[in-house]
């Protein structure tokens, strides 16, 4: 990729005022959630791999086409609301994140779980972080589409 992926989004970040974001350093990108019931995102970009944070969630990426494509489609899908984190906790100490997709149905699904070890008993807490940044009427142009599979 000729332009730098943090470039890239900021270029179109920009078209987007209602988004706030911040760049510490040439590598690293925070994009801020909505307030109080949203997650931030932040983006390591590294010669080898990069990784992208929704809170405590995180995933690898592998420098390839194929993975900065499915990377940018994760942001894209974050900053619509398409994706949300249901935290699990317990007396208020969260230890478990299950990332949820919704598809077109507007059903969602739990996708992937990222998680501490716990010896918490009882019922948990359950919370959900969405963001709701940009509406899905933001840009009917928009270059992703959203999951088709009904895994409920």
């Amino acid at each position: 990729m000729d332009q730098n992926i943090i470039d890239l989004i900021i270029d179109e970040l920009t078209k987007h005022p209602e988004i706030s974001f911040r760049r510490p350093n040439a590598d690293e990108l925070k994009i801020f959630g909505t307030p109080s019931h949203g997650f931030d995102i932040t983006l390591y970009i590294g010669i080898r791999e990069n990784m992208l944070l929704f809170d405590q969630f995180h995933w690898h990426y592998d420098n390839t086409e194929e993975e900065i494509d499915e990377m940018l489609n994760e942001i894209n899908y974050a900053l619509f609301g398409y994706i949300r984190i249901k935290e699990f906790s317990y007396n208020k100490q969260p230890y478990k994140w299950v990332l949820q997709v919704q598809d077109q149905k507007g059903n969602w699904y739990d996708d992937q779980t990222t998680g501490k070890i716990s010896k918490f008993g009882g019922k948990p807490d359950i919370r959900y972080f969405q963001n709701m940044i940009l509406t899905k009427d933001t840009n009917k142009s928009n270059s992703y589409s959203l999951p088709s599979e009904d895994k409920s």
